[in-house]
Parts: C-alpha cells; sequence; structure tokens
C-alpha cells in the first residue's frame, strides 16, 4: 500500500470530518480524487461515500482513518529519528494560542524566528 496514498486518504477523511475543510491536500482536487480510488481500487472497498455536495467516509474508510494516522505518524517519528542521527536538530513544532495573540503575534514571531533560523513550516 502507497504511504502517501494512505496519508492523503487520512488527510482527507480529516477534511471530510471538519466543518471548514482545509483549503488544500498539497494536491489539485483532481490530483486526490484518482489518488484515493487508486487505494479504493488496491483495497477492493469504497472508502468515500461521494454524493452530490457531500462526502461522507463509508464505514471502511471510518476503519482505515486510524490505521492511516497511525502510520502517518510513525514515518514522522522516523524521518525525526533519521534526522536525529544526521545531527541536525528536527521535529514537529506544536504552536497552541488563543484567538488573538494566534492571529496578531503567534504569525510574526514565527516569521522573524524563520528568518534567523534554518527551520521551515
Amino acid at each position: 500500500m502507497n504511504i502517501r496514498i494512505c496519508a492523503r486518504s487520512s488527510r482527507s477523511s480529516i477534511a471530510v470530518r471538519s466543518p471548514r475543510p482545509p483549503s488544500r491536500l498539497a494536491s489539485s482536487q483532481p490530483a486526490v480524487t484518482m489518488q484515493l480510488q487508486a487505494l479504493e481500487s488496491e483495497l477492493g472497498t469504497i472508502l468515500l461515500d461521494r454524493r452530490y455536495r457531500r462526502v461522507d467516509l463509508t464505514e471502511a474508510g471510518c476503519a482505515l482513518e486510524p490505521h492511516a494516522r497511525r502510520i502517518i505518524a510513525e514515518v514522522e517519528r522516523a524521518r525525526g529519528e533519521l534526522v536525529g542521527l544526521s545531527g541536525e536538530v528536527g521535529g514537529v513544532l506544536e504552536i497552541a494560542a488563543s484567538t488573538t495573540p494566534g492571529v496578531y503575534v503567534v504569525p510574526g514571531c514565527l516569521a522573524h524566528s524563520l528568518l534567523h533560523t534554518l527551520a521551515s513550516v
């Protein structure tokens, strides 16, 4: 099973369940559709119930979602471990902020940090 397609499936399920879906899944909608259809074909089951202006996870999609999330998390941990072996500092930094600081303070701090480090978003 292609891990990228599995990751796309998980991100799509997040988009499906979100009241405000992410504006992008790092690909165009037709590309995402093709990859998900390839995964459905490989697994021999339908993962998304596509209806007019609505997409829902099927029972199989709901069953796959936690597995896809764990696979993605493991791949990210492996990448972090490999970066650690290279002597570089790396990983994921999660920042939580309430509305006002999240809108007005955090973006400026991140921009300043990115200008003065090798970090990337």
